[in-house]
């Protein structure tokens, strides 16, 4: 998400400054065979040390982002020309050339690299991305390290005319799914509701990247039919496992794009959804980011408010990533604050970082928004934000996103309440399970 944030003010940036933009999207080379020979830990180690050796190549214009399982993305702003993103390609191939030495096992890694570039002035948008991931994949299939650039047309008709039509199949043969991710209050751990996350997973290619799933739906107009879908799935789940649970007070969230904002009647087909399921208005948080009001302030402002009339409450999710987050606290009608977990990783550790995510959460408690940190992985980061006053949180230390099958067996575990985790005094929570891609997907 935070890498989808900096893809839109690169765009912002690209058409004032007149300097290219490059995106690299890179994949790990039979990265299913390390942990199907060698164990998950040795996977997850490897990941480690793939993240450090990118991590060094970064300049200071440049953003890298793990993306999904085994990928990762490089945004490259302010090139002088295209020589500089290849200069970048040709050092992430000689960070591959040594092995990796990983719990006594020495590993030999390739990676497939693929790149997208916007020349200079150039309107950006998730296309981009959706066009080096195109390309990593044409790389791929040259096999092994490779680098493919593909022209502007190439890519976009590939990316719109492939991987689109393919999702525009999943989404009418009911291939797409829906992951949860539980949210609990921080003074005891109790679970106040969960998140909706759209997956899916390619029959060729696997498991799809979220920014990836995000960048075909909104680049083909499929985003406002899949996050229909996604409303009308997350909301039946909910009501399947409230009933016969009277009494059970369980949140739902579900992200909605900027772009779905803009559909004439969006509050009505939120409105025909919850009267079609039964879901009450007010179980209901859709999560939106800052850059809603990038474009078309009034209409985004005039579409929260009639939402919230109808009793769904809105959560500003990604808090922290914009260029003038404390002045959208006063533009955008919400009822919750979702602070980045770029924030929140590392907090016990980051010089000063308490004291700003303090003085961020003291703010908000002065508008009356109760506050949810996102990307809580660690015991000391979950003592942090409960310290600093946060209401609510979510993260990896106390629950992987799981199944809908999963959220029901949780429940039927825990009775007539939603219940606690077991990482409320302890943890990390056995819900939490191995390491999965960090990203929730909008």
């Amino acid at each position: 998400m935070l890498l989808q944030d900096r893809l839109q003010h690169a765009g912002l940036r690209n058409v004032r400054t007149h300097e290219s933009v490059g995106v690299l999207f890179i994949d790990l080379d039979d990265f299913k065979h390390v942990n199907d020979t060698h164990g998950h830990h040795v996977g997850d180690e490897l990941l480690v040390a793939v993240a450090h050796r990118l991590s060094a190549l970064v300049r200071p214009d440049d953003t890298l982002a793990r993306v999904s399982g085994d990928e990762f993305v490089f945004l490259c702003e302010r090139l002088s020309d295209r020589t500089d993103a290849e200069r970048l390609v040709e050092r992430i191939e000689a960070a591959f050339e040594l092995p990796f030495e990983l719990s006594g096992v020495q590993l030999t890694l390739s990676a497939s690299v693929g790149l997208a570039i916007a020349d200079p002035g150039e309107e950006i948008t998730d296309g981009l991305l959706v066009e080096a991931d195109t390309a990593m994949y044409r790389a791929k299939r040259r096999s092994g390290r490779d680098t493919r650039l593909l022209g502007r047309f190439d890519a976009l008709d590939l990316a719109a005319g492939s991987l689109g039509c393919q999702l525009r199949t999943a989404l009418d043969a009911d291939e797409l799914d829906v992951a949860y991710q539980p949210m609990v209050r921080t003074s005891d751990g109790s679970i106040t509701g969960v998140e909706a996350l759209v997956r899916w997973t390619h029959a060729t290619r696997g498991a799809v990247s979220p920014a990836v799933i995000v960048a075909v739906a909104e680049q083909t107009e499929l985003i406002n039919e899949v996050g229909a879908w996604v409303l009308e799935r997350s909301c039946e789940d909910h009501q399947r496992w409230l009933a016969g649970r009277e009494g059970l007070s369980l949140d739902l969230a579900v992200n909605v794009s900027v772009r779905q904002l803009r559909v004439p009647d969006f509050v009505g087909m939120v409105t025909m959804v919850l009267a079609a399921t039964g879901t009450r208005p007010e179980a209901l948080i859709l999560e939106v980011t800052e850059s809603i009001l990038m474009d078309d302030a009034d209409r985004a402002h005039l579409v929260l408010e009639e939402l919230r009339e109808l009793g769904v409450r809105i959560a500003l999710d990604d808090f922290g990533t914009g260029f003038s987050s404390l002045s959208y606290l006063q533009q955008v009608p919400a009822d919750i604050i979702k602070i980045d977990r770029s924030f929140v990783a590392g907090i016990d550790v980051t010089p000063n970082a308490s004291a700003i995510l303090a003085a961020v959460t003291d703010l908000a408690h002065v508008l009356s928004l109760p506050v949810t940190a996102e990307g809580v992985e660690t015991r000391s980061e979950r003592d942090e934000v409960r310290t600093i006053g946060y209401e609510y949180a979510q993260g990896f230390f106390y629950a992987h996103p799981m199944s809908a099958a999963a959220i029901e067996q949780l429940l039927r575990r825990t009775g007539r309440d939603a219940g606690h985790l077991p990482s409320a005094d302890g943890g990390p929570s056995e819900l939490a399970g191995p390491k999965a891609p960090a990203a929730p997907t909008r």
